[in-house]
């Protein structure tokens, strides 16, 4: 925009005039009325004498300024600005969202890795005692005491443990085989898919001593 000072000093006929110096780069002037237009611009730093000559005038990069301030707007080159900085925010967002999927996945796999690290950390020494501390206080509310559900204590064991299915059945059958008087297995009632196979049938109930 033009500042308030120049617009207040420029009448229509030296803005005419300076727009139509800036468009053709240099203006010759004849007439008496243009000239002294043109002298009033050239006062303010607008437009300057051509080396050489007497009535050509030429536009100064002040002038280029204001005179560029006070020009129409092109739609179509609005319009080609909007598209172009809609292409630079969706190139910008593209890029974002890559990054952010990106340190989304490595997060992940770290996470994993130490998930599995921490698993694989469980010691069989361990993994009895979490068993024996959460059978003792299933064993207190269990309706089928001294026996306590295996789905429970399986539960409850994972979430102390930080572990999983597959690492509870495997370490307390393990056990199980290995000394049957500390960890006994019954196959009672009990709902399918929630015990652990033992032999050839799911138990789904046990004793810890």
């Amino acid at each position: 925009m033009m500042s308030r000072d120049m617009q207040g000093e420029l009448s229509a006929k030296e803005l005419e005039l300076l727009k139509r110096i800036a468009g053709e780069g240099h203006s010759s002037l004849k007439k008496a009325e243009e000239k002294n237009v043109a002298l009033h611009l050239s006062q303010l730093g607008l437009v300057s004498l051509k080396k050489g000559c007497k009535a050509t005038y030429v536009i100064t990069e002040h002038g280029k300024r204001e005179a560029g301030n006070t020009l129409p707007v092109d739609p179509s080159s609005i319009n080609q600005m909007i598209n172009e900085l809609k292409d630079t925010l969706r190139g910008y967002h593209d890029d974002l969202k890559l990054y952010i999927d990106h340190r989304l996945n490595e997060q992940s796999e770290i996470f994993l890795r130490r998930l599995d690290t921490d698993r694989k950390e469980i010691g069989e020494d361990t993994f009895l005692s979490a068993v024996r501390t959460e059978y003792l206080k299933l064993s207190k509310t269990s309706p089928m005491a001294p026996y306590v559900p295996i789905g429970q204590l399986r539960e409850f064991v994972c979430r102390v443990l930080n572990s999983d299915r597959r690492t509870f059945d495997t370490m307390l059958l393990s056990i199980a085989n290995k000394d049957p008087h500390t960890v006994q297995l019954s196959t009672s009632s009990g709902e399918r898919g929630t015990g652990i196979i033992y032999g050839r049938g799911e138990c789904h109930a046990a004793i810890i001593k």
